[in-house]
C-alpha cells in the first residue's frame, strides 16, 4: 500500500470524523447561546476571546492536517532539537518521519519535527476555547441567566436547563480532553522529549521497577534461606549439647 500523505487524505479514522463533528457543535452552540443570552460588554469580550482561541485552533488544525510530515521544514522545536534528531516508521501512515513524536488518530496524522509546534498550539487554542466555553455555559445556568429570555427562547426554564446542561456536559468532557493533552505536552516540553521518548522512558522505568522487585525478592528469599538455615544450624547444635550433656550425666551415675 502506498504511504499516506497528509491527515486529509483518506481512509478517515473515526476519531477524526468525530472531530469533524464535534467541534463544530460545540462552537455553533456556544455562538447561539453567546448571542442569545448575553449582550452588551460582556457578549463583546466573550466573543471576542473565544474566536481569537478559536481562530488559532482552526489555523493550527488545518496546518497539521494538510501538512506532510515526512517533509523537511515548518516551525522547529527548540525545546525537542535532540528528541527530534531521528527520524522514525510510522506503521500506520507507512512512511519515515523526520522527529516522530506520535501518530494522532484524532488527526489521522503523524506528528513530527514539521508539525509539533502547530500540533501544541492546536492543544493550547484548543484548551483555551473549551475552557472559555464550559466556563459560558455555567455562568448562563447559575449566576448569568435570564429566566425571562430562557422562557421566551425555549418555553421554560426548565427546558432551557435541561438542553444547556446537556452541552455543558458535553463541552467539559472536551475541555477535560484538550486541558490534559495540552499540559501533557507542557510537560514533555519542559523535559525536552517527545511522546515516543516518553514512553521508551515509561517503559524502562517498568522494566527497572521489575527488576529491582525481582532483585528484592531474590534477597528476600535468600535473606530467608539463610535465616532457615542458621535456625536448622542452631537446633542441631543444642541437640549435639543436650546428648553431650547426657552423656556426662549418665557417667557420672555410673562412677
Amino acid at each position: 500500500m502506498r504511504p499516506r500523505i497528509r491527515g486529509f487524505q483518506g481512509p478517515y479514522s473515526p476519531e477524526q470524523k468525530t472531530t469533524w463533528v464535534a467541534q463544530p457543535i460545540a462552537t455553533a452552540c456556544f455562538y447561539t447561546f453567546a448571542f442569545l443570552f448575553l449582550d452588551g460588554d460582556r457578549l463583546t469580550w466573550v466573543v471576542a476571546s473565544y474566536s481569537a482561541c478559536f481562530a488559532v485552533l482552526l489555523g493550527t488544525w488545518y496546518a497539521c492536517e494538510s501538512m506532510d510530515p515526512s517533509t523537511e521544514g515548518g516551525l522547529h522545536c527548540l525545546p525537542m532539537r535532540e528528541s527530534q534528531k531521528k527520524a522514525r516508521y510510522c506503521a500506520a501512515c507507512r512512511k519515515s518521519v523526520p522527529g516522530m513524536d506520535h501518530h494522532c488518530a484524532w488527526l489521522n496524522t503523524c506528528i513530527g519535527k514539521r508539525t509539533y509546534v502547530h500540533f501544541y498550539f492546536l492543544s493550547m487554542s484548543g484548551a483555551a476555547a473549551a475552557t472559555i466555553e464550559s466556563a459560558v455555559f455555567v455562568l448562563l445556568l447559575t449566576s448569568w441567566i435570564d429566566e425571562a429570555a430562557a422562557e421566551e427562547k425555549f418555553g421554560s426554564v426548565t427546558g432551557y436547563k435541561a438542553v444547556l446542561g446537556t452541552f455543558t456536559a458535553l463541552v467539559m468532557i472536551l475541555a477535560f480532553a484538550f486541558v490534559s493533552l495540552w499540559l501533557f505536552h507542557t510537560y514533555l516540553l519542559t523535559q525536552g522529549i517527545g511522546t515516543y521518548g516518553w514512553l521508551v522512558r515509561k517503559r524502562e522505568r517498568a522494566q527497572a521497577a521489575k527488576t529491582r522487585a525481582r532483585v528484592q525478592a531474590a534477597e528476600k528469599e535468600k535473606a530467608k534461606k539463610k535465616q532457615r538455615d542458621n535456625e536448622e544450624k542452631e537446633r542441631k547444635e543444642n541437640k549435639q549439647s543436650g546428648n553431650v550433656e547426657n552423656g556426662h550425666g549418665i557417667a557420672m551415675t555410673v562412677t
